[in-house]
Order: structure tokens, then sequence, then C-alpha cells
């Protein structure tokens, strides 16, 4: 258990290992969360972050072979301080001058990750085969299998504005969540 004072953050685990004879067995579990970071005099909005992982491991020993399966699961979302969106150094040097933000445009604490946030996914499996052919002598086999996935989601306005009668002229379609993700090396949409 813990316990992030500035994000307001907790954070816990627990594992639970049982064996038979031969046969053993290890479950594990984390989970963490934490809301907006803050300043002496400030929020600093849409920073929290949530992770979960969860993990099991499985094995058999006999007199010679030994048998193992292990498998895992990790998934993370982290906000992205929206005052954070810099894409050059005039930018960055801007953000300097102006100082601190507009304190109408700084909101309550909160918990809840909105875009543009960061998420993060991992599978991993693997199995292992080590045989004993005599006291010098070993073979070990080895295969695993890893799926990385990670999605950045910001606020985009819709690729065509469409207008809307009834709030006038030039009112524009709401700003819409759209992500763009590295899936095996492939980026998309």
């Amino acid at each position: 258990m813990g316990y992030d004072t500035n994000a307001r953050g907790f954070s816990g685990s627990g594992t639970i290992e049982t064996g038979y004879k031969q046969f053993g067995l290890r479950l594990h579990g984390m989970y963490t969360k934490g809301g907006d970071y803050h300043t002496a005099d400030y929020v600093l909005n849409n920073t929290g972050y949530n992770t979960i992982s969860f993990s099991a491991l499985a094995g058999w020993q006999g007199k010679k072979l030994t048998a193992t399966l292990f498998s895992s699961i990790y998934y993370q979302r982290s906000g992205i301080y929206y005052a954070s969106k810099i894409s050059d150094l005039s930018q960055l040097i801007k953000r300097f001058e102006y100082g601190r933000p507009d304190p109408e445009t700084v909101k309550p604490f909160s918990y809840e990750i909105k875009p543009p946030f960061q998420q993060s996914q991992h599978v991993t499996l693997k199995g292992e085969l080590k045989w004993e052919l005599n006291p010098n002598h070993h073979l070990n086999f080895t295969l695993s299998f890893q799926e990385n996935l990670r999605q950045e989601f910001e606020n985009r306005k819709e690729d065509t504005m469409e207008l809307d009668s009834s709030a006038g002229p030039d009112a524009e379609k709401p700003i819409s969540s759209t992500y763009f993700g590295k899936r095996n090396g492939n980026y998309g949409r």
C-alpha cells in the first residue's frame, strides 16, 4: 500500500503463492491511481495517472525436467497537462514569459483523465523448458511473445466543419477525441 501526497494517489499490490508436490503457482496484481498534480499555488489539470498490472507464473519440476509458463498484462493511462502542448522553442519561451496560467482556466482537483492523454498496454507470454541430460549438460528451450500497444489521444476539431444552424453561422462542431497509436511498429488511426 502506498500514497502519493501531491497527486492524492494511492497504490496497492498483492501476491499469492501456492505449491503442491511438483507444481507451483504465483499470482501478482498491482493498482495505482493518482489525480492532478499541483504546485504551491495552482492545480496542474489533467495530469492524473492510472496503472493496472497482473502476472501469473506456473511451474512443474520433475527429476530431470522443469517447465514454467509466465504471463503478464500491463495497462497505463497518463494525462497530459493542457498547457504543455509546445511544438517549438519560441512557444516554450513564450510560455515561460507568460508565467502562471490564467486563474480562470485552472479547474478544481480531479482524478478524471481527459484528452490529451497517453495509453499503453503490454501483454507478455513466456514458456521455458529445462532438461538436465546429465549433471554437466543441460538443454534450455525458451519461447516468448510480447505485444505492445501505445496510443495517444488528443482533442482535435473535426476534419469537416459543419455549421449548427441553431447556434449561429460561426458555430463549429464540438471538439472530438481521436487517437494516433503505434502497434507493432506501425502507426495508424
